[in-house]
């Protein structure tokens, strides 16, 4: 029988090669959430002077170093990489080059 509160978790040997883990159910609950939050965004919020859409969850087990609490909808791709941005520099990691990425792929 399936627990209700059981969720994938979020598990890698490091940050570069993290996976996500977990019954298919799980799984299948995981993204339903996921899905239902892009179709029906609710109201949107700040963060950081950027229009958002913001869902806060336990959507993964706290069972390693990263679990993901929240989603973030954002209205361009511009907020999504200042955003990133932001918190990679208040975690004292270098900023991303965007351009330069893009120009790689």
């Amino acid at each position: 029988m399936r627990n209700d509160s059981s969720k994938p978790a979020i598990i890698g040997d490091n940050y570069d090669e993290s996976f996500l883990i977990g019954t298919k159910e799980e799984l299948s609950e995981f993204a339903n959430k996921i899905l239902n939050f892009i179709q029906n965004p609710g109201m949107k919020t700040k963060l950081l002077n950027f229009g958002t859409y913001s869902l806060s969850d336990n959507f993964t087990e706290d069972v390693y170093d990263i679990c993901l609490h929240g989603l973030v909808i954002t209205d361009s791709e511009h907020d999504k990489e200042a955003i990133i941005n932001y918190y990679r520099t208040n975690e004292g990691l270098e900023t991303i080059d965007w351009k330069r990425r893009k120009k790689k792929k």
